[in-house]
């Protein structure tokens, strides 16, 4: 299923596409993305931050869906040379989450991007198909339990020079536009009407955030 809200104030979206169980999940997701951004009066925003908040951003969504989530536990990993490599190696390692929507279960590993969504920025969608690669890679190698499914999560937050402030709106639509053509089994993204002109660090602004979520099989 495949819902937009596209106005001056508001950029939403939530596809669950091959995963449509993940729809509730995926709404909280912007939910709590929202309710963040109120909460700190508009001053901070939880897309500033790393992998590691944006993933706990993503289980505080589970729960309010009514799932359980498990962040960075330790796992048994199987390292090669590369993939496809057929010497194989056990050591300790972690998971970046596990979680259970219904009697379905879940571990994914997750990447982090801050991509460029100026006008002269690339097209978005190699950087955000390269880490969704990256990240099935590495949830290959977790030791997964009977019936588990793995997952790749990509969160990636746009930035735009202060310099391009009169043409914010059709940088962002340019850029969502442009990352549906990301293959991956569901997304979503938010981008509160609020913030996106005041959230500004380093002469860039910072408006919003997208997640891409791809299965590995």
């Amino acid at each position: 299923m495949k819902v937009k809200i596209d106005s001056f104030a508001t950029i939403k979206h939530v596809d669950s596409g091959t995963l449509p169980q993940f729809e509730d999940v995926l709404w909280e997701w912007i939910n709590v993305v929202d309710r963040c951004t109120r909460s700190w009066v508009w001053e901070d925003v939880p897309w500033w931050y790393n992998e590691r908040a944006s993933v706990g951003i993503f289980a505080g969504a589970v729960w309010r869906s009514g799932g359980i989530a498990l962040e960075e536990f330790s796992s048994a990993k199987l390292w090669t040379a590369s993939e496809g490599d057929a010497a194989e190696e056990r050591y300790a390692g972690r998971c970046d989450l596990y979680f259970k929507l219904g009697k379905e279960e879940f571990s994914a590993e997750a990447k982090q991007l801050w991509p460029a969504a100026g006008k002269r920025a690339p097209n978005p969608v190699a950087e955000i198909q390269d880490s969704l690669t990256k990240a099935l890679w590495e949830v290959r190698a977790n030791r997964a339990e009977p019936g588990e499914q793995q997952l790749a999560l990509v969160f990636a937050s746009p930035i735009i020079n202060v310099s391009f402030k009169n043409d914010l709106d059709d940088l962002i639509h340019k850029w969502t536009n442009a990352v549906q053509n990301v293959k991956c089994a569901a997304s979503a993204w938010n981008f509160p009407g609020e913030v996106r002109s005041q959230c500004i660090s380093r002469g860039r602004f910072y408006p919003g955030a997208a997640l891409f979520i791809e299965r590995a099989l």
